[in-house]
């Protein structure tokens, strides 16, 4: 049995940290996406994100961009 991999396209921009990507086309698969945490006062958010591997910035993705029907494809490097 074949497991099919979510694979898409996203543009290095280096939205979400201030930062400036390169503007490289990357394929990004499920091992690819990172997520962090961030703690304000007494709530807790999570962004999603990955990291070029020709400039090493790192861009943010947004979570409706990553789901499917609500639910989050599978993630393999979470928190770090």
């Amino acid at each position: 049995m074949r497991v099919k991999t979510t694979k898409k396209v996203f543009n290095c921009t280096g939205m979400g940290t201030g930062d400036h990507g390169c503007g490289e086309r990357i394929t990004v698969g499920p091992n690819d996406i990172f997520a962090a945490t961030e703690s304000c006062i007494s709530e807790e958010s999570y962004w999603f994100y990955f990291r070029c591997p020709h400039c090493g910035e790192k861009t943010e993705i947004l979570e409706e961009d990553i789901s499917k029907k609500g639910k989050l494809i599978a993630l393999g490097n979470l928190c770090r």
